[in-house]
């Protein structure tokens, strides 16, 4: 098991990149720094037209890769169960706006997250979630970095029980680990921000030796 230590270290790690995957963010939306100071002629700064360069670039880019649909079938002519099966599983997390959101969010952050869950509540089959790449993070093994040993999913979210004697704000955290079977357990905690009084929620073990979460890299680290 990982210790807390670790995982502080690996969401350390990966500041540095959160924070240029923010920014980049900030520019495929838009926002750019202005060119032109202010002058007398322009005291409001009217003059600086900003062309989003960023934008066309990568909805280009993804456009050419999922614009016109992908069809996904089983090596086979005629149609099987499992065809059948794949098809209501992509219908239900709806593929093709699934795969824009997914090669925008790789193009633009460098590096695209999916989390796959059991079917749930009213979902039939498995439930596919994109992760926003800023609130995750990688442990791998100092010896082999191709290995990875876990994913730490951090974020911060309201707190709805705050009643002015504690905080405002909660600090949630997943951990998803390799476990000494092979396959992988899942740790959810929630503290305080800043990680003060931390509580187990729930561990849960996921039976399987792929992990929970698939991710694929854009750009270097």
């Amino acid at each position: 098991m990982l210790l807390k230590t670790e995982i502080d270290n690996a969401i350390l790690n990966d500041a540095k990149t959160h924070k240029e995957i923010s920014e980049a963010i900030r520019r495929y939306e838009g926002d750019y720094p202005k060119a032109l100071k202010p002058v007398p002629s322009d005291k409001e700064n009217k003059d600086n037209i900003i062309i989003n360069l960023s934008k066309v670039i990568v909805d280009t880019g993804v456009h050419f890769l999922f614009g016109n649909g992908v069809e996904i079938q089983v090596d086979t002519d005629d149609e099987t169960e499992e065809d059948i099966y794949l098809n209501d599983f992509w219908e239900q997390n709806e593929k093709d706006l699934f795969l824009i959101e997914l090669a925008t969010m790789g193009a633009v952050a460098g590096h695209a997250f999916i989390r796959i869950h059991a079917p749930y509540d009213e979902y039939e089959y498995p439930v596919l979630e994109i992760l926003d790449p800023m609130n995750v993070s990688i442990y791998r093994n100092p010896f082999n970095t191709k290995e990875i040993k876990s994913f730490i999913i951090n974020c911060v979210s309201m707190n709805p029980i705050s009643d002015g004697r504690n905080s405002n704000t909660l600090q949630y955290q997943e951990v998803i680990e390799r476990n000494e079977q092979g396959t992988w357990t899942i740790t959810k905690q929630i503290s305080e921000l800043g990680g003060k009084n931390q509580v187990q929620v729930e561990s849960i073990d996921w039976p399987y030796e792929k992990p929970p979460i698939f991710h694929c890299k854009n750009l270097p680290s």
